[in-house]
C-alpha cells in the first residue's frame, strides 16, 4: 500500500533555521515587507473597487458585480505582489552592493592610515637611530 511506510524509512524534516546560503532573502527585510504587504493590500482594494464599479455600470445584477470586483481584487493584488517582489529583489542588491562599496572604501581608508602611521614611526625610528 502506498500509504504505509516500512520499519526503516524515516521522513526527513527541512530545517527551518536561517538561510546560510549566503543569498538574499526579502523575508528577513523589514521594510520590503512591509512596502510588499502596503502594496498589496492597496492594489487588491483599488483593483476590487475599480472592477465593482466597471461592472456595476453595465447592470450586471450585484451578486455578478462583486464576483467580478472580487476577481479584479485578486487579480490586481497578485500583479501587485510580483511587482513589489521584482522591485525589492532589485533594491536589495543595490543595497548590499552599496554597503559592499562602502566597507571597501572604508577598508582602503583604513589600510592607507596604518601604513602611514606605519611609515612614520619608522622614520622616527631610522632618526633616531641615526642620532645615536
Amino acid at each position: 500500500m502506498a500509504g504505509r511506510r516500512k520499519k526503516g524509512d524515516e521522513d526527513v524534516e527541512p530545517t527551518a533555521g536561517p538561510d546560510t546560503s549566503g543569498g538574499l532573502r526579502l523575508t528577513d527585510h523589514p521594510r520590503a515587507q512591509r512596502q510588499i504587504a502596503t502594496v498589496k493590500a492597496w492594489s487588491g482594494l483599488a483593483g476590487f473597487a475599480l472592477g465593482g464599479l466597471l461592472a456595476g455600470r453595465t447592470g450586471l445584477p450585484i451578486a455578478d458585480v462583486l464576483l467580478r470586483g472580487l476577481l479584479a481584487g485578486i487579480g490586481t493584488y497578485l500583479v501587485a505582489w510580483a511587482l513589489g517582489v521584482s522591485v525589492w529583489r532589485q533594491l536589495a542588491r543595490a543595497e548590499v552592493d552599496h554597503m559592499r562599496r562602502m566597507f571597501e572604501a572604508a577598508h582602503a581608508q583604513a589600510q592607507a592610515e596604518a601604513d602611514r602611521l606605519r611609515a612614520e614611526r619608522e622614520a622616527k625610528a631610522q632618526a633616531k637611530a641615526k642620532a645615536a
